[in-house]
């Protein structure tokens, strides 16, 4: 669209605008427009079909507002379902006890790039709630205590 009049993408954006606002979303399976009105809207390419009255009740309009809004809320929900599904494919959840030794993923602010991904070893010293843990330095010189997400740790083997 903008490839060919880059100088008049002002003038675009009615177009772009309409073609957001009408393209039925993956995640709620209805056009924007249609959750905001209720129907959906007729395009200059419809207009020679005739004309459209709509003479439903006004009561009717916003009980299938509401209907429209819900089932697009339930359809997120099941997208989310459905992405959350796809996540956990490819996650493996690590499970600690108090002694174990593990590697902690270090937040790599001043290292090089060929700095090693992993620090440790560290020592769980309880786990914090359900998917956080607390580590502890094994270096004499280095004892300190930190919460960080089993997401940041991976087993140690010696």
């Amino acid at each position: 669209m903008i490839d060919q009049n880059p100088n008049k993408w002002d003038e675009l954006l009615p177009n772009a605008s309409l073609a957001i606002n009408t393209t039925k979303q993956n995640s709620t399976k209805k056009s924007p427009f249609y959750l905001l009105h209720v129907y959906e809207p007729r395009l200059p390419r419809e207009i020679h079909l005739g004309s459209f009255i709509d003479d439903t009740p006004r009561e009717e309009q916003l009980d299938l507002l509401t209907l429209a809004r819900a089932e697009a809320a339930n359809n997120v929900y099941e997208t989310h379902l459905e992405n959350k599904q796809r996540f956990d494919l490819h996650r493996r959840s690590h499970s600690f006890t108090a002694g174990d030794l593990v590697l902690y993923d270090w937040p790599k602010k001043g290292d090089h790039k060929l700095s090693p991904i992993f620090k440790g070893p560290f020592v769980i010293v309880r786990p914090v709630g359900a998917v956080c843990y607390e580590i502890k330095s094994t270096a004499q010189q280095n004892k300190f205590i930190k919460v960080v997400h089993v997401q940041h740790l991976c087993p140690y083997f010696n």
